[in-house]
């Protein structure tokens, strides 16, 4: 009587532990599928939203962490065509960036002088950004989208040579305006980083870099 007590009781224990583990499998399965519905898909779709709105908990930030994506297609100097890096497949998901601050001349150019310095800017964007994972950021006194429905950001390369100078953080656009081949953009208000880059601008105008040579594209 005892020893079959003793067994019912086991079996019962038994029985309740797995009810327990059942419980615990299903409630983690629960947590699993929560998370992924609403910070897996949506986070997703927040981080490359229509016009690449800042998440809350960064909108106070100086430069808005707006995501890892891949350069996928070169327009020119200035302007880049991006897709999500868990998109990168899907061309639904491109978009269209502005490189903020800085300008570069236009491919389109009637000027045979101006159309060669666009195509030196575009060969150098080209040669540092295509098919490149970059992290984007943009810039809390400047619009997400400029009047053309372009995102305005700050590109930055991972492991970039030239990630810093002078204990600097350096962007793409910083190279960009660095190698000569563009000027800075003054929008209404300015970019933060607009007086940093106007500086290097009037420092490569000194040096006759870039556009300023006077031996390149005669």
């Amino acid at each position: 009587m005892i020893l079959y007590n003793h067994t019912m009781f086991s079996l019962k224990n038994l029985s309740i532990k797995k009810l327990k583990n059942i419980v615990h499998i299903i409630f983690v399965i629960i947590i699993c599928i929560y998370v992924i519905v609403n910070f897996g898909n949506d986070k997703v779709k927040d981080i490359f939203s229509k016009d690449l709105n800042f998440n809350k908990e960064n909108k106070n930030e100086i430069f808005p962490f707006l995501g890892d994506f891949k350069v996928v297609k070169i327009v020119d100097g200035d302007t880049v065509h991006v897709r999500p890096v868990v998109f990168v497949d899907d061309k639904t998901k491109e978009k269209i960036i502005r490189i903020i601050a800085v300008n570069t001349l236009e491919k389109t150019a009637t000027n045979s002088k101006e159309k060669c310095f666009a195509d030196l800017a575009t060969d150098f964007t080209k040669s540092n950004l295509l098919n490149k994972n970059v992290k984007l950021f943009a810039d809390n006194t400047q619009p997400a989208l400029d009047k053309y429905g372009r995102t305005l950001a700050y590109v930055s390369i991972p492991d970039y040579k030239e990630n810093e100078i002078n204990g600097d953080t350096v962007t793409f656009n910083d190279s960009l305006m660095r190698s000569g081949l563009a000027k800075t953009y003054k929008a209404k208000p300015p970019a933060i980083n607009y007086a940093k880059y106007e500086n290097i601008r009037k420092e490569s105008e000194k040096n006759k870099i870039g556009i300023w040579d006077e031996k390149l594209c005669k």
